[in-house]
């Protein structure tokens, strides 16, 4: 697949959206560091020249990292879920 752009929402547990997630752009083979970009106040982030052959991790303070390899469609929606009060603790 060539080169696309990748639009998407990043939301919570509750289906809302969270402003300012990392989400880096890695490359599948090694998790190298390709790019990165930061959700809006509205959770959308758009992603261009995204290759299938790229991986994405999403993070954000008080939440579960999460990668994902780039999805077949060019709009998705990715959730977030908060790291439990009790692992937060030091």
């Amino acid at each position: 697949m060539n080169a696309q752009t990748l639009k998407g929402i990043v939301v919570d547990e509750n289906n809302k959206p969270l402003e300012f997630v990392n989400i880096a752009i890695l490359n599948a083979k090694d998790s190298a560091f390709v790019n990165g970009v930061i959700s809006g106040l509205d959770g959308t982030f758009s992603i261009p020249d995204i290759k299938e052959s790229q991986m994405l991790r999403f993070s954000i303070v008080g939440y579960k990292q999460d990668i994902s390899l780039v999805p077949m469609l060019l709009l998705e929606i990715f959730k977030c879920f908060p790291i439990p009060s009790n692992l937060m603790k030091s």
